[in-house]
């Protein structure tokens, strides 16, 4: 024989509506809708002595009913692998073991691969000594134990035609008679003792002369200028577009 449903109240909006004998056994509240649940949620908020009666229920109806977990969970898709660091047996599912080609049992093993992995030991590609160092620092330059080892390998390794700046040996070429002092200070005095690049004086920084042509027998005045030694080392790369610029700087000049 079916069950017939009841007419109900709901304790929201006072509407009243069919539900079914069991539920209104069930239930100490009734609702029409969501929407009427929600806002009597709302306006009627639920206390702290019921929140841990509650709590205190469903612990009662777990230790009654315990339900199987991990691997013997009906609803498990994962596997067990071993932990890379330790080799403990992990638990994990399919959707991680996609994601991740290793796996750890807990934080600390993690933590602790990954110093072990950040860090190795090598040896000083000059002296040889012991050190250690970070890996990925390791997998892209050489390994040196301080600045002293590093300055004099590369002063060995990056010498005459292996340097990156060699341009066949002309800065061993010698400067001819007239490239004296005398001339330089002349140069100075014209360019009003100021590095004509970015304006400094020789009160704060050296100043050089420059050839611009980086020919060093072409002494004329219109190939001299005055640079502080810090825009007269950026002169040594990218020649060609230096020599321009500062070819057509003096020819302005000039024009004033």
């Amino acid at each position: 024989m079916n069950k017939v449903a009841n007419m109900v109240e709901c304790d929201q909006c006072k509407t009243r509506f069919n539900k079914k004998p069991f539920r209104c056994k069930r239930d100490s509240h009734h609702f029409c809708c969501k929407e009427c649940l929600y806002k009597w949620k709302e306006e009627n908020p639920m206390t702290d002595e019921t929140k841990q009666k509650l709590h205190d229920a469903q612990k009662k109806y777990q230790i009654k009913n315990p339900q199987p977990s991990g691997v013997d969970s009906i609803r498990f898709t994962g596997k067990l692998v071993m932990c890379n660091y330790c080799g403990e047996k992990v638990l994990i599912t399919n959707n991680e073991d996609n994601r991740h080609s290793i796996h750890f049992c807990n934080r600390k093993c993690y933590d602790n691969y990954r110093i072990e992995r950040k860090y190795s030991e090598v040896e000083c590609t000059y002296c040889g000594k012991s050190i250690i160092k970070r890996s990925l620092s390791v997998r892209h330059h050489l390994p040196y134990c301080s600045k002293d080892c590093m300055s004099k390998h590369f002063g060995e390794i990056y010498k005459g035609e292996n340097a990156p700046g060699w341009k066949g040996g002309i800065s061993f070429e010698i400067y001819p008679k007239e490239w004296n002092n005398k001339l330089k200070q002349l140069i100075r005095e014209r360019d009003n003792y100021i590095c004509q690049e970015c304006g400094i004086s020789d009160k704060e920084r050296i100043l050089h002369i420059h050839h611009i042509d980086y020919n060093k027998n072409n002494n004329e005045l219109i190939n001299l200028i005055t640079l502080c030694n810090v825009c007269h080392a950026k002169t040594n790369w990218n020649r060609s577009k230096w020599q321009d610029y500062y070819e057509k700087f003096m020819r302005d000049i000039i024009c004033l």
